[in-house]
């Protein structure tokens, strides 16, 4: 972005002085000095941001022209149409104004280069005198334009919560950015920081207004630097999130775009799970079926009793089959538990687990044996009279986990899993 900071670069030997009760215009001819005036207007296109007002006294920024190589930043303040410059004095060179607000403190004068925080979602407008100025003509208008884009965000979903965040992640969604002057074609520029490009780890975060309705209506200010695909993360105030992936049009400073989004009924009817980040995209439920908790044991099922995974916890549940057993094995490192008697299975992928509670199993008299010890959990899978299931233990001889099969009138204990769902 070096480049491009040639902010008023044949200007830079213009004379400004600051204002005092002793301070007299006694020079003449030339280079009499004059006061800077400005007056501006709101952007009134109904294509831009809506709803920017000025109050007296908001501070807006100027860049100015200083001596050498620098620049200054001087802080101006709104007065009805017109900023108060009379700390403003100008000399015989001339030059164009570009005000911005809201006014930046914090400014390098060797790089001209304003920060613009989008994780405050803090609009960020921007103006350029449309004549140049000096002593002998030191008036100028300026237009204030918005310097950012809107995405208005229509949010659609029937469950009865509350919308508490929405996240956006994506090659060219930015969390800052910089706003500079081109003084070779008298244009605004405006960029992202690549060190803060929002990601699925760090998304860029808003915080909505919602109250617990069916319809929420958010905006969200954006760097326009053609976004495109957009990854967005919609989560309610009891932790349940749902992911989008969209693609949008080219973004444009100042105009404002509107994306629908419906969020289904929850495929996973309210039963929490985890990624485990495996090649299949499989999610695991974090407990098993009839438990509460990932330490409970919960039911013990049959395998003629498949359907009720299903019927009980609805949405997109299913028991594993052996190849959903098989991948658990092979991604994932097994760690007993003594504590609480199971495997904690962690992901190789991105470190995630689940506990699986050695709940032993029940033979067809319902006699429970290997409680503490050893694991039983079915799949889907039959063969002949048999069913096959992930079994594992822990004995003084040794620890193992392994797919065996025991009769299909045993019962064991089911730990249910779901496809992912991008809706």
């Amino acid at each position: 972005m070096r480049k491009h900071n040639i902010f008023l670069g044949l200007i830079a030997a213009t004379m400004l002085w600051a204002c005092s009760n002793d301070f007299e215009m006694t020079a003449v001819g030339d280079d009499a000095p004059a006061i800077l005036s400005i007056n501006a207007q709101l952007p009134t296109t109904r294509a831009a941001i809506n709803d920017t007002t000025f109050t007296n006294g908001d501070k807006v920024g100027l860049f100015l022209p200083a001596y050498g190589n620098t620049y200054m930043n001087v802080a101006s303040e709104w007065n009805g149409k017109q900023l108060n410059t009379n700390n403003i004095i100008l000399g015989s060179t001339q030059t164009r104004v570009v005000a911005y607000y809201p006014y930046k403190e914090d400014f390098n004068p060797a790089m001209p280069v304003i920060g613009v925080d989008l994780a405050a979602q803090e609009n960020f407008l921007y103006g350029i005198s449309d004549v140049e100025v000096n002593n002998k003509a030191p008036e100028a208008n300026i237009q204030f334009q918005h310097a950012l884009c809107l995405l208005r965000l229509n949010v659609t979903y029937k469950k009865e919560a509350k919308l508490n965040t929405i996240q956006l992640s994506g090659e060219k969604i930015y969390k800052q950015g910089g706003f500079t002057y081109n003084s070779e074609n008298a244009q605004p520029l405006l960029v992202g920081y690549p060190e803060s490009v929002a990601t699925i780890e760090a998304p860029l975060t808003i915080t909505t207004d919602a109250v617990a309705a069916k319809t929420v209506k958010q905006d969200v200010l954006l760097l326009p630097d053609e976004s495109r695909m957009v990854h967005l993360v919609f989560t309610y105030d009891n932790e349940r999130s749902f992911p989008f992936d969209v693609e949008l049009p080219a973004l444009k400073m100042g105009q404002q775009y509107t994306l629908n989004v419906t969020i289904k009924e929850d495929p996973y009817n309210g039963h929490p799970y985890i990624d485990l980040g495996l090649k299949s995209g499989l999610l695991w439920s974090t407990c098993n079926m009839g438990a509460s908790t990932a330490y409970e044991i919960g039911d013990y099922m049959s395998w003629n009793e498949d359907d009720a995974v299903k019927a009980t916890w609805k949405g997109v549940w299913r028991m594993p089959t052996k190849a959903d057993m098989q991948e658990l094995l092979t991604q994932c490192d097994w760690t007993w538990d003594s504590q609480n008697a199971g495997f904690k299975v962690t992901s190789l992928a991105n470190g995630n687990s689940i506990f699986l509670p050695a709940g032993g199993i029940k033979d067809a008299n319902q006699t429970l044996s290997h409680n503490g010890n050893y694991g039983f959990y079915l799949t889907s899978d039959t063969e002949e009279s048999y069913v096959f299931e992930l079994s594992f233990y822990n004995e003084f001889f040794g620890r193992a986990f392994y797919i065996g099969s025991v009769p299909q009138n045993y019962n064991c204990n089911v730990r249910p899993v779901a496809p992912k769902v991008q809706q």
